[in-house]
């Protein structure tokens, strides 16, 4: 399934474009045994979860009690649209993509969730951001994301902004 990288808007699996705050840092699930995601022109390939793991994910994401919202339809979102949120993308067969959306100003709780459902699926996560694999530990996820734009704004907004200016 091809996901767009970037960090103003975001394009699940192809479906639907959403808006991406600068201090949100994204990593996708990436089922056990399947290779690294890959980069495309429109983000990057990744394997989808299969059935079982899909469903698994969708029981752990409620249980969480997490608010959830349903922008459209086949794509639950677990969490804070600007803070941190797991989104849930349903694909044919029973499959899904998972990925979740670190809020880089808090995300220590979260990390330590996202570790947890990494391990209860099986899976690794993937940075597209950083265009690498994550190990599914909160000091690892963490790490990654001091090495992340977001990380960066968070520091310095506003030579953050202007670097962007810059660069336009």
């Amino acid at each position: 399934m091809a996901v767009p990288h970037g960090r103003s808007t975001e394009t699940l699996a192809g479906i639907g474009t959403v808006r991406v705050a600068t201090w949100q840092f994204d990593l996708a699930f990436v089922p056990a045994k399947s290779a690294q995601p890959t980069r495309t022109p429109e983000g990057y390939e990744c394997a989808p979860l299969e059935p079982a793991v899909a469903t698994a994910a969708r029981e752990r994401l409620k249980s969480t009690l997490l608010p959830t919202t349903v922008p459209y339809t086949g794509k639950l979102c677990f969490g804070d649209e600007a803070g941190n949120r797991f989104d849930l993308l349903d694909l044919d067969g029973g499959r899904a993509q998972l990925a979740v959306r670190l809020d880089a100003r808090r995300p220590a709780n979260f990390a330590n969730l996202t570790t947890e459902i990494a391990k209860l699926l099986a899976c690794s996560l993937y940075s597209p951001e950083l265009d690498r694999m994550v190990d599914p530990s909160s000091a690892a996820i963490r790490f990654a994301i001091a090495q992340s734009r977001a990380a960066r704004f968070i520091k310095d907004p506003a030579t953050f902004l202007s670097e962007i200016d810059d660069a336009s």
